[in-house]
């Protein structure tokens, strides 16, 4: 099922809604009646966003995630996409997807690693597939892509009458077909990965504990548009 916390969507993996009635058959962490489960005990976490930790090096994420579970942290949430942006934009880099169906592998890979090693750790991990707001490109990257129109510049240190131009932009993601299209590849490219380092099939990878859409999503002034989008990407995910 997927649930909203404020801005934050997520959605669980296919195995998990599958199985969600019987968790104390597989290491998934499922959801029911309120409570999430792990081998049929109420499953609590100490979270941490280690949003950035599939730009690191082998061997400062082995240090990070040291360091993280030694502070009893877990679970992570992790960017899993960066989208190219065209400058002046400030945003992450380098590109996990810097042009729509190109993906950069040892970025991929980094990501592989870091599921590894929370995995290996007792950790579980929240990716993350999109982003409303332009530092890893995210909603406004697939807009340009799709319409060729250029997005407003959010630089840092950005004006309030910036801020309001990006969302304005940003928010046409729910309503663009072709945006959307783009992400939905993105999405499945990402489940139906083989991780490099265990072997299994991201989908298939009981450390994800869940998929979450897009980094703060909202609506603005589309919220039919952004509900739509919800049910549509969760169907996504879960397929």
């Amino acid at each position: 099922p997927h649930t909203s916390a404020g801005t934050a969507v997520t959605a669980m993996t296919p195995r998990q809604a599958a199985s969600a009635g019987d968790s104390s058959s597989q290491p998934f962490v499922t959801a029911s009646d309120g409570q999430m489960w792990r081998s049929g005990r109420p499953y609590r976490f100490v979270g941490a966003n280690f949003w950035y930790g599939l730009l690191l090096d082998a061997g400062r994420l082995e240090r990070e995630l040291d360091r993280l579970a030694a502070l009893s942290v877990t679970n992570l949430r992790v960017l899993g996409a960066i989208e190219e942006l065209p400058p002046p934009s400030a945003h992450a880099q380098p590109a996990v997807q810097p042009r729509p169906g190109e993906f950069d592998e040892a970025l991929l890979a980094g990501l592989d690693r870091l599921l590894c090693g929370a995995r290996d750790r007792g950790m579980t991990v929240v990716l993350v597939l999109n982003n409303m707001w332009q530092w890893s490109g995210g909603f406004a990257s697939y807009v340009h892509w799709a319409t060729g129109e250029a997005p407003p510049p959010m630089r840092s240190g950005a004006s309030d009458e910036e801020w309001q131009a990006h969302q304005a932009y940003a928010t046409r993601f729910y309503s663009t077909p072709a945006a959307r299209a783009l992400y939905y590849r993105y999405v499945r490219m990402l489940a139906s990965r083989l991780n490099s380092c265990s072997g299994r099939r991201y989908a298939d990878d009981p450390t994800i504990l869940a998929w979450e859409l897009a980094n703060e999503a909202r609506p603005l002034a589309a919220v039919e548009a952004y509900r739509a989008w919800v049910e549509e990407a969760a169907a996504v995910v879960r397929s």
